[in-house]
């Protein structure tokens, strides 16, 4: 079933591409002629290239794409292993396979990097919905959205408040209004009109699962999830819908397990709004002039700087699919990461695997970070003195491994004592002694060449969600 759903996934973003699609002309073979000498044997190419409007076409090296100009110059180096051109632009695919997705991202006409390459098929598809209507046509994106809990959320949509839902992935509007404030929000459509244009949104499907949605009451915004399947019991006779919907909010749950469940949905929406507001991809929707990049060839293009390490790509995919990434952290792979990053990571899992929100905060006096609060109320991080966390300073390898076994032990997993065997071992803090041999005996992390393991070197983003990952098979 997984080629099965990607194939009908990816007709879909291809009939999307098709509505924007670049009118195209054929070059001549010279111009082939001269990219296909000079480059590679490509044992799939045509007789010629077809060219956009733009003078850019979509080549193939092997089992990876690039884009080429029409003096056969590469625009894009073939590094991705799926491109759609569209008008302005073009949409990416890195680390996909035939049996799995890899990561999307958007970029323009130059190659500069509009949406980093981090992107699941979920959020693309999101973006290819917006970027398929005109101008003109496009809804007005919020002025700022929130990310509120729902213990909050209650005082700020009392019962029967009506307010205004926007279907993230179609920009359709409609309102609603609430009726129950118990696990969740329990709400209805006010109209007939709007129970129209609701399902005109889910696509007329009557359904369980959620969809990210923006719901602005008064003069604020906020990020939450919606199903479409009515049930139970309603209070608006002339809305054409029988029964309620619910409505989370972050660390709403449903009634019958008492769980987030639609908490992946909520960050979704978080992080759209997040992704949409960047200025670049602003500047892109209003058809702004792309900035004039710096071209630097090399006969080995490198990934791009929001694509995982080589070694890392798959995990990396692997995680992000998961759950385990938010989406501010799906990018800039390689850099180091910071005390209160390596917290928020931590806090996904251990959410995701207990199965409910960490209700305790311990606070610092330089940060109001709720992840670095619930963390430290969990005993996992502890701050640095004098009531401070150091939030924005870079976590060292050995505070990572003492981090880690804390976080296992608090989800139930102990991992057994063993002693660091690296040449470096003498340079380990006494107080991270033991936590780096048993990363070391259990595989959780490796050191850095040379049988040594750096215990004060700072551990990047990459090497940060892989071993959240690993922890996740671990416990879960």
């Amino acid at each position: 079933m997984k080629h099965v759903k990607k194939a009908m996934v990816c007709v879909a973003i291809m009939v999307m591409a098709a509505l924007f699609l670049a009118p195209a002309t054929h070059a001549d073979d010279s111009v082939w002629d001269l990219w296909y000498d000079n480059n590679w044997n490509d044992p799939w190419r045509d007789d010629v290239l077809v060219f956009s409007e733009d003078g850019l076409a979509v080549i193939s090296q092997g089992w990876y794409m690039g884009v080429v100009d029409l003096n056969g110059n590469m625009v894009i180096p073939a590094i991705y292993s799926d491109i759609l051109m569209i008008d302005g632009g073009f949409i990416v695919e890195y680390g996909g396979g035939f049996w799995t997705w890899g990561q999307w991202g958007l970029l323009d006409l130059q190659g500069n990097i509009i949406l980093p390459v981090t992107l699941d098929w979920r959020a693309i598809q999101m973006v290819l919905t917006l970027l398929a209507h005109t101008p003109a046509e496009r809804p007005d994106l919020p002025a700022n959205v929130e990310m509120i809990e729902w213990s909050a959320a209650r005082t700020v949509i009392p019962l029967r408040t009506t307010f205004t839902v926007m279907d993230v992935g179609t920009g359709i509007s409609w309102n609603m209004r609430s009726m129950s404030n118990g696990n969740h929000a329990d709400v209805e459509t006010v109209t007939a009109r709007d129970t129209e244009l609701l399902f005109e949104a889910f696509g007329g499907v009557r359904s369980w699962n959620s969809r990210p949605v923006w719901v602005t009451v008064g003069s604020r915004t906020f990020s939450a999830a919606l199903h479409s399947m009515p049930h139970d019991i309603s209070t608006i006779a002339d809305n054409n819908m029988d029964g309620h919907l619910c409505l989370h909010f972050y660390g709403s749950t449903t009634h019958n397990t008492q769980l987030p469940v639609h908490l992946e949905t909520v960050l979704l929406s978080q992080a759209m709004f997040d992704l949409l507001n960047e200025p670049g991809f602003r500047a892109f929707l209003s058809d702004a002039p792309a900035p004039t990049p710096t071209p630097a060839p090399t006969p080995t293009p490198a990934p791009p700087a929001n694509v995982p390490s080589p070694w890392a790509a798959e995990a990396v995919s692997v995680a992000i699919v998961t759950g385990l990434v938010p989406f501010s952290f799906q990018t800039a792979f390689t850099q180091a990461t910071t005390r209160a990053e390596f917290a928020a990571l931590a806090v996904v899992l251990y959410e995701m695997v207990m199965g409910y929100e960490i209700a305790g905060r311990v606070t610092f006096t330089d940060t109001a970070d709720v992840n670095v609060q619930k963390m430290a109320y969990l005993g996992i991080v502890g701050g640095v003195g004098e009531g401070r966390f150091a939030p924005n300073n870079p976590i060292t390898r050995e505070q990572a491994a003492v981090f880690i076994v804390r976080l296992a032990d608090v989800m139930g997993h102990q991992f057994a004592h063993a002693w660091p065997t690296f040449a470096d071992r003498e340079a380990i803090s006494t107080w991270a002694f033991s936590e780096v041999g048993m990363m070391q005996a259990s595989g959780m992390m490796g050191g850095v060449g040379d049988n040594m393991f750096a215990p004060g070197g700072s551990y990047t983003r990459e090497q940060s969600i892989i071993s959240m990952l690993r922890l996740y098979e671990l416990v879960s």
